[in-house]
């Protein structure tokens, strides 16, 4: 038979100790790191972006304006992808309005834009106008 000696919580905290006490580097031990004070658990973080609220409307947001030719026509097709995505799987969309939004905003480049540029610009903007009106109940 094995006899097992059992203390109290005070034996836990005493083998804590003697485990610190081992490592010779003077590194601070995993659980002391985990430890804040409360000047530190209070401060802000940084660092981070502030997300987008979604409960704020399409207009309150802003959408960057003026914009290219380029970034126009990327975020009518990434948006027109979401609206396809969203319509088939028969989800609730805001890309709708989101591109209705695109469609107003105005392309400062547009003179400087090539003819070709500037003719798939107005298809791409065509195609989505009537995306965005055939996914309106």
């Amino acid at each position: 038979m094995v006899d097992i000696k059992v203390g109290g919580p005070a034996a836990l905290r005493e083998a804590d100790k003697k485990k610190a006490a081992k490592r010779p580097d003077g590194a601070p031990s995993f659980a002391s790191l985990l430890q804040t004070d409360a000047a530190e658990a209070a401060a802000p973080a940084t660092g981070i972006a502030p997300l987008a609220n979604p409960f704020v409307s399409l207009d309150e947001q802003e959408i960057p304006s003026p914009r290219t030719g380029k970034r126009q026509a990327a975020d009518l097709l990434d948006n027109l992808q979401q609206l396809a995505e969203d319509v088939l799987a028969g989800q609730p969309t805001d890309a709708a309005r989101k591109l209705e939004a695109y469609l107003q905003a105005e392309v400062t480049d547009r003179a400087t834009l090539s003819s070709e540029a500037q003719a798939a610009l107005d298809e791409l903007s065509t195609r989505v106008a009537v995306a965005v009106a055939k996914a309106k109940p």
